[in-house]
């Protein structure tokens, strides 16, 4: 017995992958049971206390840089004179790969005070879950509805069920303001930041993202491929970039991991996420601070969102889930290529699509779907489309006003969302038959 012991440790010791894995996994399955049972006295007494104060939580997930936007959405309801009596809120932080944007991290510590022991009040959240009318007990978050939700509202089966999301986007859409800042000694600190990468000081500049695979798979191990459909060649934003940089703008590539450098000769485009500069600090600071974002659907555009920065959303997919709440946006989709029949699915049928989860790859394979991205030229003209909107040069026709209303019809009657958020004009132009 002792001699299977000694080599069962050996086994462990020596680092081999699946071992350790199982026991790691072994390990935390048990401690999150032990946290459960010590916990259920604290769930009996919140309940018991809830006709008084409602005890609220919501986890915040530091281990992706998109993790606290739900918080962000608190923080705008609150600002707008919601969520201030009758709740106890508590914010706990987790990191669920293994790496976390610390500078993120200390500016949410600003606005956002997390509670101690976050293993246990997260055990005590996952309890309380499991017993009727837990939904009293969390934060509100996501401002989307479920498919469910989505086809009752669009079928007139259940007129009412936006009504709450749209309560709370309207009150997100009041606050205009980023919840936080940066400080002086921050301030002085990024300047000379961007100075470092060739940047003058006061001198515009944009930042551009591609989303790619390379990042999640370093930081944590599981199969991602679900999440192929979000990804994009950052060599089809270049165009885009180089004409920015021709209309008096430094643009600058983001990104902690990243697939590939891009190619360009122009010195005011930047490849910061390859160049060696990168570092948590300037990832929000260049968010925080660029004229405007282009980037794909990722976590690298919440900071922007966060200090209320416009956006270009490009090679969106997930229609349903159109960033309502960015105060200043415009959006390219990519298009979904039926092979067998030869044809784009329209609008209506992306939007009444429902993937994304883990059986998106067969989801796609059973329709026999394949995504096109936006083309350098697409991305070029919606980007110049943000570029001239800043700047009060552009023109919308009617024809364009007309080609909006029938694309935000699609979301049923009365859905709200911000009034600066449109699909890219020449964009939706061009694609028009897939309002059919």
């Amino acid at each position: 017995m002792l001699s299977f012991f000694r080599h069962f440790s050996q086994i462990f010791e020596e680092g081999r992958p699946a071992v350790r894995r199982k026991l790691t996994k072994l390990f935390r399955a048990l401690l999150e049971v032990s946290l459960m049972f010590a916990g259920f006295p604290v769930v009996v007494i919140i309940r018991l206390i809830r006709p008084v104060v409602v005890v609220r939580f919501m986890e915040v997930d530091f281990g992706r840089l998109g993790g606290p936007y739900l918080a962000d959405f608190y923080l705008r309801e609150k600002a707008a004179g919601h969520h201030r009596s009758g709740c106890i809120d508590l914010f706990y932080f987790d990191t669920s790969t293994s790496h976390y944007n610390k500078q993120w991290l200390r500016m949410w510590l600003r606005v956002l005070p997390r509670v101690p022991f976050p293993r246990i009040i997260r055990a005590i959240d996952h309890l309380n879950r499991k017993f009727s009318g837990y939904e009293a007990h969390l934060i509100p978050g996501s401002v989307f509805p479920t498919m469910d939700e989505h086809t009752a509202f669009v079928t007139g089966q259940v007129p009412d069920v936006m009504a709450e999301y749209n309560r709370r986007l309207k009150r997100i859409l009041r606050s205009e303001h980023s919840n936080f800042g940066f400080t002086a000694s921050e301030e002085e600190r990024g300047i000379k930041g961007l100075q470092a990468l060739g940047v003058p000081k006061n001198h515009p500049f944009i930042c551009f993202h591609a989303r790619d695979s390379v990042y999640l798979d370093a930081v944590l191990s599981k199969d991602w491929r679900y999440h192929d459909f979000r990804d994009s060649s950052i060599q089809n934003y270049v165009m885009a970039a180089e004409a920015m940089a021709e209309r008096g703008y430094y643009a600058v590539r983001t990104g902690a991991k990243v697939k590939e450098s891009i190619e360009t000769s122009n010195p005011m485009v930047v490849d910061y996420a390859t160049n060696g500069s990168r570092s948590d600090f300037l990832d929000i600071y260049l968010g925080g601070k660029c004229r405007f974002y282009i980037c794909s659907a990722t976590g690298m555009s919440v900071p922007s969102e966060v200090f209320r920065k416009p956006i270009v959303f490009v090679n969106w997919t997930v229609l349903r889930f159109a960033p309502v709440y960015v105060s200043n946006g415009l959006i390219a989709l990519k298009k979904f290529y039926l092979e067998e029949e030869e044809r784009c699915m329209s609008f209506s049928e992306i939007l009444n699509l429902d993937f994304g989860g883990g059986d998106t790859p067969q989801i796609f394979a059973k329709l026999n779907l394949k995504l096109i991205e936006n083309t350098p030229e697409e991305i070029l003209a919606v980007s110049v489309e943000m570029d001239e909107r800043l700047k009060g040069t552009w023109e919308t026709s009617e024809e364009d006003e007309v080609l909006q209303s029938r694309f935000w019809a699609l979301f049923g009657p009365e859905k709200v969302r911000s009034p600066d958020l449109r699909i890219g004009a020449g964009f939706l132009k061009d694609n028009q038959e897939l309002l059919n």
